[in-house]
């Protein structure tokens, strides 16, 4: 039986976290259409089929500018390849879209590190600190993105991703020799590394039919049918999450009027409990669904996680050693043990 708890909203805030425990033993083309009318419409490069969740911050610029702005979601951009965020970045770069977003884990390929803690393993393991994080360490960390010619918008919250494994796992013994699928990041390489697994590569939505599983979110688990393939979701061990970095191609972002500016990045704020929402409604449902698929949850308990956690002592003692992470290290600690950043 799958047992959630319930999600308190608090003036907007998000209040409480996600626990999860056991179930059972469109648009193609390219940057550079002219707008209609006086809509100003910028293209945004989205790797996925859809825009899930960001949708929300979609609809919102629209909404809040009263049709006068519209952000065109290009979708199944790069589709098919292993470095499809990598080359997303350097697409909005060059001018190929006006927009474009990532998860936080793609921005050290392209020599920006300090987004590396929003996604460093077991660090944030609930939707309630990541948004504390993101409210205190977003806008610093998009600073950053200045250094390689983009325009940092907004981070937003994005789902908390698990191991999906075609076998029952207590801890790293079980992990150890197994080739588990991974989306473009060389942290989350390394961090499956230090469990004993053998990473693997894999494009969005990519099969894992050779593998013994994936580290995804639920959603992901659910529509790229994982289940059929690993059906052991590690359930009480989140990873870590994948925050959403919006960004702008430079001259595009500066050419608008800082009116249209402030207001892109007022609609990213207004959207920010709304996705926090859909993504716990969007992770209640894909548990549920996988499960009637045949997903079974697994549980490492507290001496399981100890075991995962000291396995990844040497990889953590890194990034709260470089002066790139250090800091927001020390200040998602802070928050986790319940004090101020």
């Amino acid at each position: 039986m799958l047992h959630i708890i319930k999600i308190g909203l608090i003036a907007g805030a998000l209040a409480a976290a996600l626990a999860v425990g056991a179930c059972g033993g469109g648009d193609t083309q390219r940057a550079g259409g002219e707008p209609a009318g006086t809509t100003k419409v910028l293209k945004l490069a989205n790797a996925n089929h859809a825009t899930d969740e960001l949708q929300l911050f979609i609809d919102q610029v629209e909404k809040i500018s009263n049709g006068r702005l519209r952000i065109e979601p290009i979708n199944e951009w790069r589709m098919g390849e292993t470095e499809y965020e990598k080359g997303l970045i350097q697409d909005v770069e060059a001018g190929d879209a006006d927009l474009g977003w990532v998860g936080s884990r793609a921005l050290a390929s392209v020599g920006v590190k300090s987004f590396e803690p929003l996604h460093a393993p077991f660090v944030i393991d609930s939707y309630e600190l990541q948004d504390q994080v993101l409210k205190d360490d977003g806008n610093r960390m998009l600073a950053d993105l200045e250094g390689i010619g983009l325009a940092g918008i907004t981070v937003l919250p994005g789902p908390l991703q698990y191991l999906q494994l075609d076998q029952e796992v207590d801890g790293p013994a079980g992990i150890a020799g197994l080739r588990i699928g991974y989306y473009d990041s060389q942290l989350h390489k390394a961090a499956l590394g230090a469990l004993g697994a053998q990473p693997t590569a894999i494009p969005s939505g990519g099969s894992i039919d050779d593998l013994n599983g994936v580290a995804a979110q639920t959603a992901a688990i659910q529509g790229n049918h994982y289940v059929d393939t690993a059906k052991y979701t590690v359930a009480d061990t989140p990873l870590w999450p994948r925050p959403f970095v919006v960004f702008a191609h430079n001259e595009t972002w500066t050419s608008l009027p800082k009116a249209d500016r402030d207001l892109i990045m007022q609609a990213a704020e207004q959207a920010r409990t709304g996705m926090l929402v859909a993504l716990l409604e969007s992770e209640q449902t894909s548990i549920e669904t996988i499960c009637k698929a045949g997903a079974r949850m697994v549980n490492l308990g507290d001496d399981g996680r100890a075991r995962m956690q000291q396995a990844l002592e040497p990889l953590l003692a890194k990034l709260q050693e470089d002066p790139a992470t250090r800091d927001a290290m020390a200040r998602i600690e802070s928050l986790r043990a319940g004090g101020s950043p």
